[in-house]
């Protein structure tokens, strides 16, 4: 085999080699093609009664899952109270707080 034969053939064998590694990273999920999801967002900043938020996590598969926060209806002794269910990010992961607004909730948020 002459050296261009030999050069040719290296090349060839390192654009194999990164095909390769491309492919099995695409198939495990190391890479998808978008840009990265952050693990935890809330749209209204935190524990935020007066303002409507929506906190968004990723889920399986890199799947964004929405939970929105919402008024409730609670027992206190004998009164029913309308309070709101807050979501909000704890690190990465959702959690939620229960929360009597003093006014009331409407539409996700207290008055």
């Amino acid at each position: 085999m002459n050296k261009k034969g030999s050069i040719a053939l290296v090349i060839l064998g390192i654009i194999a080699v990164i095909a390769l590694v491309g492919m099995i990273l695409l198939f495990t999920g190391k890479i998808t093609g978008n840009a990265a999801i952050p693990p935890c967002t809330d749209s209204d900043g935190g524990l935020n009664y007066p303002v409507r938020g929506i906190v968004t996590v990723v889920g399986d598969y890199g799947v964004p899952v929405k939970f929105i926060d919402q008024c409730e209806r609670a027992m206190s002794g004998v009164a029913k109270v309308y309070g709101l269910s807050e979501n909000y990010c704890a690190g990465s992961k959702r959690n939620f707080a229960y929360y009597t607004c003093p006014r009331g909730c409407l539409n996700g948020a207290c008055i």
